[in-house]
């Protein structure tokens, strides 16, 4: 068994995604410690990721398994305000790292964002082995200092011994900055808790009743809400369509303003709900969509929300990528406005002969078989150095 640090770059109790998975199937057969920036003050968009009644969402330490620790913490708050708190910052988590690592000696640091490179210790690059694990196009996040992304990202990729990679086309990025980076960078798509998606595994303990009491089709997505949604296709098909109710299910970031749809009675922000809960919910809708918003970072984007949402065999309506393309005949997908009244139309009316293809899909397509691969990799590099 191998020691890995995994500094991620979302804490554990947001909207369960891959840094979370991956950490948690690496300690199957690693000691795993995963690491995150505990948010100041508690909000509405924490999500209790495990089970009923988990009271873990104020703990700083908690023991997931006999392998895995997760550790948050806390930094000085308005950092992005004033230069100082930054540095003070990064020298108080450089210092808990090196008091993490004298206390279980890691094989491997696994680095989840740019930004982090500010907090690794330097003897970190020259005596362990140190994956990059790139989930999205990170210079494209609203309000991110692009140049200082590039520069950090550029020395990460140096320095990794193992580039990941969740799509073809951060692949492609990564080749951008030296095709000589081919050797050591590899695609590992996203994937889907299999053992939780279930239809044939679901607990009636875990239901949340979220939903109207109607006898309207439920349409609904799962997922974060941020600027990359597509709000105005929402408003004007549910304005169109008041047959169908629109649940939008996830944590809504800051500054997104949602006032617009106070007087449309068939779209219904739930919130965050516990990842214990989402199968139920997902099974209970007739149609799951995706509604984006085509932009650079989305073309980067490996969607989740699609693995899970064939998971359970759902009807899938989602922006036409190249990473959507990937699913062809599994789900439905559209280009314009014009073209999503044409498929949401179809996607009512499925007829359910893919469901079994769908679910044996996701199947093939888990979690455990992508983490596989990223360990089969460490373990190959493991000692080189």
């Amino acid at each position: 068994m191998k020691n890995i640090l995994y500094i991620s770059l979302v804490d554990w109790f947001w909207i369960k995604q891959r840094p979370h998975h991956m950490a948690e199937i690496l300690s199957r057969c690693n000691n795993v410690t995963y690491f995150s920036r505990m948010p100041w003050k508690r909000n509405s968009n924490f999500v209790i990721t495990d089970k009923v009644g988990s009271d873990d969402i104020g703990k700083t330490t908690i023991i997931k398994n006999e392998n895995m620790k997760i550790i948050r913490k806390k930094g000085i708050p308005k950092e992005r305000k004033f230069k100082v708190i930054k540095k003070i910052n990064v020298k108080l988590f450089k210092n808990y790292l090196l008091k993490l690592d004298k206390e279980n000696n890691y094989d491997v640091i696994i680095i989840t964002h740019p930004s982090q490179l500010h907090i690794i210790p330097n003897n970190f690059f020259i005596n362990k082995e140190i994956v990059y694990d790139c989930m999205d196009d990170y210079k494209c996040w609203t309000g991110c200092d692009k140049d200082k992304i590039v520069k950090s990202e550029k020395y990460i990729i140096e320095v990794s011994d193992i580039i990941v990679v969740s799509s073809e086309k951060l692949y492609k990025n990564i080749l951008e900055y030296d095709n000589k980076l081919k050797s050591k960078t590899v695609v590992i798509n996203n994937g889907v808790d299999i053992d939780n998606f279930s239809v044939s595994k679901l607990k009636k303990i875990n239901e949340i009743n979220i939903f109207k009491d109607n006898n309207k089709k439920k349409v609904g997505y799962v997922g974060t809400i941020s600027n990359w949604f597509d709000f105005e296709l929402l408003k004007n098909t549910a304005e169109k369509h008041q047959e169908l109710d629109f649940y939008i299910i996830g944590p809504i970031e800051e500054g997104i303003n949602i006032d617009g749809f106070k007087e449309i009675k068939n779209v219904i922000f739930t919130g965050s709900q516990p990842y214990y809960s989402v199968p139920n919910i997902l099974n209970k809708l007739d149609i799951a969509v995706m509604l984006f918003k085509k932009n650079d970072l989305i073309e980067a984007v490996n969607p989740v929300k699609i693995y899970e949402y064939l998971a359970m065999g759902k009807a899938v309506v989602a922006l036409r990528y190249k990473e959507t393309e990937k699913f062809g005949d599994l789900i439905y997908t559209y280009e314009s406005k014009e073209e999503f009244e044409n498929i949401l139309s179809l996607a009512i009316n499925d007829n359910g002969n893919y469901v079994d293809k769908r679910i044996e899909f996701a199947r093939d397509n888990s979690w455990q078989a992508r983490v596989e691969k990223l360990n089969e990799l460490i373990y190959k590099r493991i000692g080189r150095k």
